[in-house]
This record gives C-alpha cells, sequence and structure tokens, in this order.
C-alpha cells in the first residue's frame, strides 16, 4: 500500500497504521484526495482486486506545519503540503 501511494505524483510521505487501519499522507498539490483513494483501492491482495476500499477521514495542514520566515525581507511563506488520513478496509 505505502508503494502505491508514494507512486502517485505529489505524495511526499507516508504512513501507515496497520492496528488502526489508517493510512495518512502528505501531498501537494499534484496529488488529490480522489489519485490517493483510486492508488489504494486499485491494489490486489492475494490476487483479489480491489481488496482493499480506503475512505477518507480527515484532510488538512500536515502536523507542525508552520508559517515561517525567510529570504533577507523576511517574508512569510506558508508550507503548501497537506495531509490527507484514510480509513482503509481490508488491511487487517
Amino acid at each position: 500500500m505505502s508503494g502505491a501511494l508514494k507512486a502517485v505524483p505529489g505524495v511526499k510521505t507516508v504512513e501507515v497504521d496497520l492496528r488502526a487501519g489508517t493510512a495518512t499522507v502528505v501531498h501537494d498539490a499534484k496529488a488529490s484526495p480522489a489519485d490517493l483513494v483510486k492508488a489504494v483501492n486499485g491494489l490486489s491482495y492475494l490476487g483479489q482486486r480491489g481488496a482493499f476500499q480506503a475512505t477518507v477521514l480527515s484532510t488538512g495542514a500536515p502536523s507542525g506545519n508552520q508559517t515561517r520566515r525567510s529570504g533577507k525581507a523576511g517574508a512569510l511563506q506558508v508550507d503548501p503540503n497537506r495531509q490527507i488520513v484514510f480509513v482503509v478496509q481490508g488491511m487487517t
């Protein structure tokens, strides 16, 4: 599952929690929630296509996403990355 999500253009990091049945993905604007759901739902397991079903649990700014100053003028910049958390049926 991690590999399929990391293959989606724009994905920065992937964390899969088997106990909770969730996947957390940090991505930029190149990856949409629909792209990420499609990547999970298209996986097969033991020859069974569609073995996993992803449902978006939450979206927003990643933890620790902060505005920071940069450059000589100290201009404020906001990290453009987004975070999405899925609940994934069939993962455990």
